[in-house]
């Protein structure tokens, strides 16, 4: 078989046969056992039998040389190597396009299942000459992406305990030696008996798989990633308003699940009435909370709308008491957007260790950072500075060289929970939106809900409850996207889309500044000052 350039392993006979006309029935699926039609059977002593149950079969196995017998006498000298000359003979060509690879080495090569063969480095083949190949292979899968100086994939991660999200998780090398092999199939070059080259699998080494995620080459053919967006929201594009495309989206630089939740159409008062709904059985403090609970529903969908780097206020869900529902209520929105709630550790009085937490969160794409259970005093430089702040400076985690200090964009929502007592340093409650809770019966567990599991509802009906914000700002769009009447000099973008929305649709608006400044927590030296006044 020496002369075949095809791989004879790879061929697909029956197909063959029967594209000759020469196939009968199968005889025996597990050992791919088949009649077939002898070619010869018109030289068959006695009376030519031209059916295909005549004494002649063939065997073809996966990945396995074919077989072939025929019981007839004058057959018996006869083989596979002869029936496979004789289709040849018949229809040059047949057998060729029946191989799923070929035996002699060609540049451009699948193998069976249609990935194609890369030589590994070596001598004569640089590790750039490599890098380029694989690029070429692995770029257009869109499967692993440029972020940065790194590559990455986007996946489900297990953060915490409390916290599961979509994120860009960095392929390490060894990691890449195995993940590389579902695109391509890299190997060497051997020698056969004939000194022709047959290309045989093999798997990167450690050391060539670290230079290929190093090399430019490999890189910069890998498409460029900035963001994960949970759903397909609506984004601002000079006078357009686009959406992108599930997966990865070249425009956008953006990645979207697939199977991300569609918006179920729907008019505006529905949509009102189902935002309303879903808050309902809440203990709500005051109509601002309602209102600031509406509007933090909303601001994830307007993300694209605001602009990427655009700032939005510090969520603070707060309650009277525990087991009131703050951290249940902040939960909506995670669900909503992300399919999953997340409760982030709370901060401690260590900033050093914040500015670790968000620079990790950051680097991985996350969207959604919630500081459950807060409690005592917050002054925390870094979380009070990346509320406003549309870029984030920090160092790579793990180095302390210069080279390793970043600059990041900040495209995360902040929130925190916490029961009366927490106080915070002057300068940050301008940058709060308060959602309080008050709840004052002795069994929190004795209270009746029409949905006693909200949050398995809210997962169920994330098309609906999507599908409402996307109606609020449809309206918006229709009016001219006019902006908010109150002004948020924190949060200017914010204001003007989301703050527009809220009012063009008859809803309260969520700029106002806060009612009842007194009972916010606020700063330990503005209280003790208003006691001395009081006094």
């Amino acid at each position: 078989l020496a002369d075949w350039k095809e791989d004879l392993r790879s061929l697909d006979l029956v197909a063959a046969l029967e594209e000759a006309d020469l196939l009968g029935e199968c005889l025996d699926p597990d050992d791919h056992k088949w009649s077939v039609r002898c070619p010869w059977a018109e030289h068959h002593s006695g009376t030519a039998d031209l059916s295909a149950d005549s004494g002649t079969i063939v065997f073809n196995p996966p990945e396995r040389l074919p077989a072939f017998k025929c019981l007839h006498a004058h057959c018996a000298e006869r083989n596979f190597k002869s029936l496979v000359e004789w289709l040849e003979e018949k229809k040059p060509g047949l057998v060729a396009s029946h191989c799923g690879r070929m035996r002699q080495w060609e540049a451009g090569q699948e193998n069976m299942d249609g990935r194609p063969r890369i030589l590994l480095p070596g001598l004569g083949r640089p590790d750039s000459e490599f890098a380029t190949e694989m690029g070429a292979a692995l770029g257009p899968r869109k499967q692993w992406f440029r972020k940065g100086a790194h590559v990455c994939s986007v996946e489900m991660r297990e953060i915490t305990e409390k916290v599961t999200s979509l994120v860009f998780a960095p392929v390490q090398p060894v990691e890449s030696v195995t993940a590389a092999e579902k695109f391509v199939e890299p190997g060497i070059l051997v020698k056969d008996d004939e000194g022709e080259f047959e290309f045989h699998a093999k798997s990167m080494s450690r050391e060539c798989a670290g230079k290929l995620m190093a090399a430019p080459q490999f890189r910069f053919q890998l498409p460029e990633i900035i963001r994960i967006l949970d759903i397909q929201l609506p984004i601002a594009r000079g006078s357009e308003i686009l959406f992108p495309e599930p997966g990865y989206d070249s425009r956008f630089r953006s990645y979207c699940p697939p199977d991300a939740p569609q918006p179920e159409p729907m008019g505006l008062h529905q949509a009102i009435d189902i935002l309303k709904d879903v808050h309902g059985e809440f203990c709500w403090k005051d109509e601002q909370s309602v209102t600031h609970a509406l509007a933090r529903m909303i601001t994830p969908y307007c993300r694209g709308l605001m602009g990427w780097d655009a700032r939005f206020p510090l969520w603070h869900f707060a309650a009277n008491r525990p087991r009131a529902g703050k951290d249940y209520l902040a939960g909506v929105t995670h669900l909503i957007y992300e399919g999953r709630t997340c409760e982030d550790a709370p901060l401690d009085r260590d900033s050093e260790e914040t500015r670790k937490r968000i620079t990790a969160a950051m680097m991985s794409g996350r969207r959604i950072m919630h500081f459950a259970n807060c409690q005592g005093h917050i002054q925390d430089a870094h979380l009070i500075g990346v509320i406003t702040s549309k870029t984030f400076a920090a160092r790579n985690l793990g180095s302390t060289e210069a080279k390793a200090d970043l600059v990041m964009p900040n495209e995360i929502e902040f929130s925190l929970s916490a029961n009366v007592g927490l106080t915070f340093r002057e300068d940050v409650e301008p940058r709060t939106r308060r959602i309080a809770l008050q709840f004052y019966d002795e069994n929190p567990n004795g209270r009746n809900f029409t949905r006693p599991d909200l949050h398995g509802w809210v997962l169920e009906n994330r098309p609906l409850l999507l599908g409402a914000v996307a109606a609020l700002v449809q309206h918006w769009i229709n009016q001219g996207c006019p902006p908010g009447p109150t002004p948020f000099n924190s949060f200017p973008e914010w204001s003007r889309v989301v703050g527009g929305i809220m009012t063009s649709c008859g809803l309260p608006d969520p700029c106002l500044p806060h009612e009842h400044v007194e009972d916010l927590g606020g700063d330990r030296q503005e209280r003790a000052m208003r006691a001395v006044f009081r006094i």
